[in-house]
C-alpha cells in the first residue's frame, strides 16, 4: 500500500485513460482512496488498485518528473489555447457590432443562455450586482469576459465543454441580429464607397466585413460540432435514468461505469465522485452534473466524442435486441392464446351435442316406461 509522499504511477483508469501512466506523489490517504499530485500540479483522487510504485532511477526522480512535467505543460497549454479560442469566439458572437465591450443588453443574452428567466428590468439589477462582483464599471472587455467564465470562485464559471452549448443558446437570438447588422454594415460601406473615391478606405471596410463574417462562420461551425456530443450525452443520461427521476443514482451510474470499463469497487468510487461534486450520495447527479462529469477533461469520467458515440451505439443495439426479444415473446403469447381460444371453441361445440344426445335417451326411456305401464 502506498504511503504519503511515495512516488506512484497512475494506471487502470477506464474513464480517463489520459491519466494512465502519469507519475505523481501521494499527498493524502483515506482508506482505499488516495489524493495524488501529478507532475505539473494537477491533483486526482484514485483508488489503491489504480496505483503502482514508481521506479525512480535518478535519486529523487527529478529528471523523470521533469520529462512528465514537460508533457503535462504541453497538454495544459493545448487545453488553455482551445479554451481561449472558444472564449474569444463567444465574445465576438455577443458583440456583433464590434464595440469590443459587452454591457447589459449583450450580457442579457448570456444570462438567458445560463437559465435566467426574468425580464430585462430584473436583469438590470442583476447586471449591476454582477459588475460589482467582478469590479467592472463600463462593461466587460474580452479580458474581463474571460475572467468571468474562467474564475472558479465566481458563480459564472463555465467548463470548456459548456462554452459551445452556451454559444448555441445565445446564437438562437443573436445570429439573426448579427446577420442583419452585417448586411446593414455592408450596405453602409457600399454607400460610403460611392461617395468617396478612396479605394484604400473601401478595401479596409471590406476586409473588416469579411473578417467579421469569417468569425461568425467559425462560431456556427463550433456550435455544429458540439451538437452531436450534446445529443449523445442526453441520450446516455435519459437511457441510464431507469426510474425517470431526472437523476442518476448509484446503480444507474454503475452501469455507465461498467461501459467505461470500470471493474473495481463502485460503492467507494461513487462516494468519492459525489464528494468531489459536493452532492449527497443518496441524491445522485442531475443532467448538468453528468454533462460536466463526462465533459471536463480533468475529470476521471471524461469521455471523448468517439467514446460517447460508441456507448450510444451499444445502448441502441441493446435496445433493439430487447425489442426483438419482446416481439418474439408477444408472438409466442399470441400463438398460445390463439390455440387456447380454438380449443375452447371446439369444447364449446362438443358440449351441446352430448347434452342433446342425453336428452334423446331420456325421452326414449320415458316412452318405454309409459308403454310398460299401459300393458
Amino acid at each position: 500500500m502506498p504511503a504519503v509522499g511515495d512516488a506512484v504511477v497512475v494506471q487502470g483508469l477506464p474513464a480517463c485513460q489520459g491519466f494512465n501512466g502519469r507519475r505523481g506523489r501521494v499527498e493524502q490517504a483515506s482508506g482505499e482512496t488516495y489524493q495524488v499530485r501529478l507532475s505539473g500540479g494537477l491533483r486526482v483522487q484514485v483508488l489503491a488498485s489504480n496505483l503502482s510504485a514508481a521506479e525512480v532511477p535518478y535519486g529523487d526522480g527529478s529528471a523523470a518528473d521533469s520529462t512528465d512535467s514537460t508533457d503535462t505543460s504541453d497538454e495544459e497549454e493545448t487545453s488553455e489555447t482551445r479554451r481561449r479560442s472558444l472564449v474569444t469566439d463567444f465574445f465576438a458572437l455577443l458583440d456583433p457590432a464590434g464595440k469590443k465591450m459587452l454591457r447589459g443588453p449583450e450580457m442579457y443574452h448570456l444570462a438567458k443562455a445560463c437559465g435566467f428567466q426574468d425580464g430585462r428590468e430584473e436583469w438590470d439589477d442583476e447586471y449591476e450586482a454582477l459588475c460589482k462582483l467582478c469590479h467592472v464599471s463600463d462593461g466587460f472587455c474580452l479580458e474581463d469576459f474571460e475572467k468571468l467564465l474562467s474564475d472558479q470562485d465566481l458563480p459564472t464559471f463555465c467548463a470548456t465543454s459548456e462554452i459551445p452549448w452556451l454559444m448555441e443558446q445565445s446564437a438562437k437570438s443573436l445570429l439573426p441580429a448579427a446577420r442583419n447588422s452585417l448586411t446593414s454594415t455592408s450596405t453602409e460601406v457600399k454607400r460610403k464607397s460611392r461617395r468617396r473615391s478612396s479605394t484604400k478606405s473601401s478595401t479596409k471596410r471590406g476586409s473588416r466585413g469579411r473578417a467579421r463574417f469569417s468569425r461568425q462562420e467559425k462560431v456556427r461551425k463550433t456550435i455544429q460540432e458540439s451538437q452531436d456530443r450534446r445529443d449523445a450525452i442526453g441520450f446516455l443520461f435519459h437511457t441510464l435514468d431507469a426510474d425517470g427521476d431526472q437523476r442518476l443514482n448509484l446503480p444507474e451510474l454503475e452501469r455507465f461505469a461498467s461501459m467505461c470499463g470500470f471493474s473495481g469497487e463502485w460503492q467507494t468510487e461513487y462516494e468519492v465522485m459525489c464528494e468531489v461534486l459536493k452532492i449527497p450520495s443518496s441524491k445522485g447527479v442531475d443532467f448538468l452534473q453528468f454533462n460536466r462529469l463526462v465533459s471536463d477533461e480533468k475529470s476521471n469520467a471524461y469521455c471523448s466524442d468517439e467514446e460517447l458515440q460508441q456507448m450510444v451505439m451499444y445502448l441502441k443495439s441493446e435496445r433493439r435486441e430487447i425489442a426483438s426479444r419482446l416481439a418474439a415473446i408477444r408472438i409466442q403469447a399470441g400463438a398460445r392464446g390463439f390455440l387456447t381460444r380454438s380449443q375452447a371453441r371446439r369444447s364449446a361445440l362438443e358440449v351441446p351435442s352430448l347434452s342433446s344426445t342425453a336428452g334423446r335417451d331420456s325421452d326414449d326411456s320415458h316412452a318405454i316406461s309409459f308403454c310398460w305401464k299401459s300393458v
